[in-house]
């Protein structure tokens, strides 16, 4: 179900966040998690040769040329010498050609299915990026993300977190209570622009579907 995923478990409480909808050129976008870089196509079958280096995903090899190639893992210097391929094409002085090539953007395809994105840090859940689904070919990107619209004391964290809880954090939904729930959620905390603090709910009335406003709204004026 792919960016659905999450919102599809939640469909019964929550409302649907805004669908965007944006065709053009493949651009960074702060709000979706995609790393804008052309396909890496491999030259050469490594498997046992590469040492992975956890920390860094991307390193720059100097190869025997003095020039920089970009691999996607860190590679042993004498093993990727001793490789049958990198042998033979040594002595038909080919070994200029990089075990790895990038091509460029214009040449690349991606197709992304994402479902939202989030982590759990010092147990709490975080919100990190929206769900959203994208193609991208000849430099260009057809991109759908979900993701609720900020307004004065509504943040698309507050919806997603608030939507995760519940999702993963519910166990027994057969018996669950919006009052309860919203209680252990707990209220944030923001200032006006006179240094006024405000308090508010983390689960807002607008997140909810009608049904589950309608609690909230009627415990609220007792």
């Amino acid at each position: 179900m792919g960016m659905f995923k999450t919102l599809w478990k939640a469909r019964d409480v929550f409302k649907m966040p805004k669908l965007h909808i944006y065709f053009g050129k493949w651009i960074n976008d702060p709000c979706l998690p995609i790393w804008r870089r052309g396909n890496i196509v491999p030259l050469a079958k490594y498997g046992k040769y590469l040492q992975l280096n956890n920390k860094q995903i991307l390193s720059w090899y100097n190869d025997k040329n003095g020039k920089f190639v970009r691999l996607i893992h860190k590679v042993n210097r004498n093993l990727y010498w001793k490789q049958p391929i990198r042998r033979k094409l040594k002595k038909l002085h080919l070994s200029w050609i990089p075990p790895v090539i990038e091509l460029p953007l214009w040449l690349s395809f991606y197709i992304f299915n994402l479902d939202v994105i989030w982590k759990y840090k010092w147990d709490e859940t975080r919100y990190e990026y929206p769900p959203q689904f994208t193609i991208v070919f000849f430099g260009l990107s057809l991109s759908m993300w979900c993701n609720w619209e900020q307004s004065e004391f509504q943040y698309p964290d507050m919806y997603w977190e608030s939507l995760l809880n519940y999702v993963y954090g519910i166990k027994n939904k057969e018996n669950f209570n919006i009052i309860e729930f919203r209680n252990k959620l707990g209220k944030w905390q923001s200032w006006k622009k006179d240094n006024t603090k405000v308090t508010y709910w983390q689960l807002q009335y607008d997140f909810l579907k009608p049904e589950y406003q309608n609690i909230l709204y009627k415990y609220d004026k007792l």
